[in-house]
């Protein structure tokens, strides 16, 4: 089961193409008010190993980069639609 956080690093990633550290990521969950989860290389390490985003090397080895892959979207997009759905049976 997908927690919470690696569900918000997935909708961050997916609503930006930049080029995501640990940092950044961390930075703007902070920003959208998702608290910034503040383990995201443990989140991101489970994120990789499940197939849902690359860890990509970046210049400095301790600030490699995310970027999120199609199995990823797909598991956004499904959680979007499963919200809108859930919205929709409310009204």
């Amino acid at each position: 089961m997908m927690t919470k956080a690696e569900q918000d690093i997935l909708k961050v990633l997916m609503a930006d193409e930049k080029k995501w550290t640990w940092m950044t990521l961390d930075r703007m969950l902070s920003i959208r008010g998702l608290g910034g989860v503040g383990q995201v290389p443990r989140y991101v390490a489970k994120l990789a190993e499940d197939g849902m985003i690359n860890i990509v090397e970046g210049n400095k080895p301790a600030m490699p980069f995310y970027v999120i892959t199609p199995k990823g979207r797909a598991i956004v997009e499904r959680l979007i639609s499963q919200s809108d759905d859930s919205v929709s049976q409310s009204d």
